[in-house]
């Protein structure tokens, strides 16, 4: 995913990236909470995700 790409997500659609359960990519997220930080609402901002795509992918 280029810097372009990177954009505000959700659980959910973080989930379907990767073709999991929103569950799953709760658990996957756990050990990182402090870094990524508390969402705003459901959504995940620009800087979270590119936090968590850098330590998933």
């Amino acid at each position: 995913m280029t810097e372009k790409d990177i954009r505000p997500m959700t659980t959910s659609e973080l989930a379907q990236r990767w073709g999991v359960s929103c569950r799953t990519v709760r658990k996957w997220l756990k050990p990182f909470a402090s870094e990524i930080g508390p969402r705003q609402g459901n959504i995940y901002n620009a800087r979270q995700v590119a936090i968590i795509l850098s330590k998933l992918e």
